[in-house]
């Protein structure tokens, strides 16, 4: 019969190899590939949140320079529109122009 102690070393001085390294290695490339996938969401969810509010940023601004080019032709030249001008020649000819 061995004895308690004989008992606790055979337990705890086993020259076995130990598995933990697979499950380790495992957890930490889930852990590389998950943090991968999670930050190009989050890049490619705030690229189109940029996007969206320059395209509005820009739309807006470009309707506040057309209002003001299109009020600009109404009273500088009353006879005109954007795009297409009507002189009137002395003869009583209309020239266009665009």
């Amino acid at each position: 019969m061995k004895s308690d102690d004989e008992k606790l070393k055979e337990l705890f001085e086993t020259k076995e190899k130990t598995t933990f390294g697979n499950p380790i290695k495992k957890a930490r490339s889930l852990s590389i590939i998950r943090n991968v996938i999670i930050s190009l969401m989050v890049f490619i969810i705030l690229n189109a949140i940029a996007l969206i509010l320059n395209s509005t940023f820009l739309t807006n601004i470009s309707e506040k320079e057309e209002k003001k080019l299109e009020n600009w032709f109404n009273i500088a030249m009353p006879n005109a529109y954007v795009g297409n001008i009507k002189n009137y020649d002395g003869d009583g000819s209309v020239i266009v122009q665009t």
